[in-house]
């Protein structure tokens, strides 16, 4: 008698896996057996059991090729997805001053960040936790850290190049414009410029070869690309200062412009009493002939008057001659030639 574990069963035999590594074949009774289970037996004696024990062997050997074929199946199914999460099906850089490219995979999730030149490097430097991350969260925290140092005090113009591979299929190109839309809408809200370039795998690799990113090769050696760039940064430019500056004129048309848009002096406002308009004497340009007849027509009319008035107006004299520091020796007054001959009639 043995001992061992049922490995099969049919409706008249049991198969039994001995501690010695046999396989041997028993007679089913009249009990219930299960698989796995361990149990005392016979072994059946004679040519069956060896032709038996051989097909057994030749199973075992078919079981552990299935074995085998099943754990190459399970490992690549489960490192087929591994390798496409880490590989990058298409390319996106960003050019301010720092250059850094992004390589993508198909979730759009960023799993390569390289920095083409030492600002590039910096601005890396400063993320973490990025790989795996989305690409569009990657992308803005790339463009706070740039502001953050300060480059767009100097360039305002941000220049984004995707390039996808020829593994990348429609939907994942569809996807990745997508976010390319909303980068785009993120640096617009920065008040910023902005081109987006395309380009191809072989611009990528002339690209690296000369060790810039995608986008600033095809920006300096494309001539469509260049002028892209050119006219969106006129665009911006324009809409950022919408009226044009004042030309300067020559000296001579400036001086002729400033004398004619001089603003006249309003005229002075007389603030002298009526009364004492009325009051003040008029000076008529009345011929000498004429007002020489006219005063003997006066003194004709009234010689009191025409005296009274002579004196006081000697007096006048005298005084204005004294407050101009001209005073009469004698105190006399004088008199005009008219008023001598009046008084002497």
């Amino acid at each position: 008698m043995k001992k061992g574990i049922i490995m099969e069963m049919d409706d008249f035999f049991l198969t039994l896996l001995t501690p010695e590594g046999e396989f041997l074949r028993a007679k089913r009774l009249k009990q219930s057996y299960s698989i796995g289970e361990e149990i005392t037996f016979y072994p059946v004696e004679g040519k069956n059991q060896l032709r038996y024990l051989s097909s057994i062997k030749k199973v075992a050997k078919m079981k552990t090729v299935w074995a085998a074929a099943a754990a190459v199946l399970l490992f690549s199914g489960s490192f087929i997805p591994m390798y496409q999460n880490n590989k990058a099906y298409a390319y996106m850089s960003i050019d301010v001053n720092p250059s850094i490219e992004l390589g993508i995979n198909k979730k759009m999730q960023v799993v390569e960040l390289t920095g083409y030149n030492p600002e590039g490097k910096k601005i890396i430097s400063h993320l973490d936790d990025w790989e795996k991350q989305d690409v569009t969260k990657v992308t803005e925290e790339i463009l706070s850290e740039i502001g953050k140092e300060g480059y767009f005090k100097t360039n305002k113009h941000v220049i984004i190049s995707t390039v996808p591979t020829s593994q990348m299929e429609k939907k994942e190109e569809q996807k990745l414009e997508t976010d390319i839309k909303e980068i785009t809408k993120a640096v617009s809200e920065q008040q910023l410029a902005y081109t987006v370039l395309s380009g191809t795998e072989k611009d990528l690799e002339t690209a690296h070869e000369k060790g810039v990113t995608a986008g600033k090769y095809k920006a300096v050696n494309n001539p469509v690309a260049k002028e892209k760039v050119e006219n969106n940064w006129k665009k911006y430019k324009n809409h950022s200062n919408p009226t044009e500056p004042e030309a300067k004129a020559p000296p001579g048309q400036l001086k002729k412009q400033m004398e004619e848009n001089v603003t006249q002096e309003p005229p002075a406002v007389d603030n002298t009493p009526q009364a004492a308009v009325d009051q003040s004497p008029v000076e008529d340009n009345i011929p000498p002939g004429q007002a020489k007849k006219m005063d003997d027509n006066q003194q004709k009319q009234n010689p009191g008057q025409a005296k009274k008035q002579a004196i006081q107006q000697g007096s006048q004299g005298n005084s204005q001659g004294n407050s101009q520091g001209n005073p009469n020796p004698k105190g006399k007054y004088h008199y005009s030639d008219n008023q001598i001959k009046q008084r002497n009639k």
